[in-house]
């Protein structure tokens, strides 16, 4: 079951609409707005909620209810974002990378030329991510997701 839900959440990374990546990676060039993104942020803690099933990983039980370590993300200065994801022995196993903008409260990541985009607020150095997804791989972006995410480096 552990394996099930990791390969959904990596399939998250991947899913949404087809966008250009090169003009997305100008836009979080120029974008002023996000500032406060830039930096080392580790995920707490995520619900998605699909048409039949929910995933929860409540604060503190990350390890337990995905058998891996909290996600890293590092937003750069420069528009791009790496995201590491790492074993309970704290090896990476798989990385992420791809470009981010802010527009208004909506944070658009674009890996591989697909988009996801997340509604997004941070009180201090505490963050919440949400929007709707593929998370099922059904075709269908109706799977709401809502993670919370702490700034750990500037």
């Amino acid at each position: 079951m552990k394996y099930l839900i990791l390969l959904s959440f990596i399939a998250f990374t991947a899913c949404s609409s087809n966008t250009n990546e090169g003009e997305e990676k100008n836009e979080a060039k120029n974008d002023k707005p996000g500032r406060e993104l830039v930096g080392e942020w580790r995920n707490l803690s995520m619900i998605v909620r699909m048409p039949d099933s929910t995933v929860n990983v409540p604060e503190g039980k990350w390890e337990e209810v995905l058998g891996i370590k909290p996600i890293i993300t590092t937003y750069s200065e420069d528009g791009t974002f790496i995201s590491e994801y790492r074993t309970l022995e704290d090896s990476v196993f798989m990385t992420s990378a791809g470009s981010w903008s802010v527009k208004g409260d909506t944070l658009t990541m674009v890996e591989r030329g697909n988009a996801n985009k997340y509604y997004f607020s941070i009180d201090e150095d505490t963050a919440i991510f949400r929007g709707y997804l593929d998370w099922n791989e059904d075709g269908a972006a109706d799977d709401h997701y809502v993670g919370k995410q702490t700034k750990t480096k500037q």
